[in-house]
């Protein structure tokens, strides 16, 4: 049987200022984060097979512009907003 990872990765940077918390949007320099994320990803010699996330909007956000991984299915999941630890794992 295969190796499972499991790994927990934070949004890219997000600008504070918003209406609330949930609608935070990434930064530019987010953005252009993002983009590197799934080089160092790889460069461990992994590849994701599902993406679970909190449905907040830098979330959501970071989600996207990993573009490498478009056909890799994603989950948006409200409840692992601000989620203890023992949900998330």
């Amino acid at each position: 049987m295969a190796q499972r990872r499991v790994l927990l990765m934070r949004h890219a940077q997000s600008n504070p200022n918003a209406p609330n918390d949930f609608e935070r949007e990434l930064t530019n320099q987010g953005k252009h984060d993002a983009r590197d994320i799934p080089s160092r990803i790889h460069s461990h010699g992994w590849t994701p097979s599902r993406i679970i996330m909190s449905g907040s909007r830098r979330t959501m956000e970071t989600v996207e512009l990993l573009t490498e991984y478009n056909e890799t299915p994603t989950e948006p999941k409200d409840e692992l907003y601000l989620a203890p630890s023992e949900t998330i794992l």
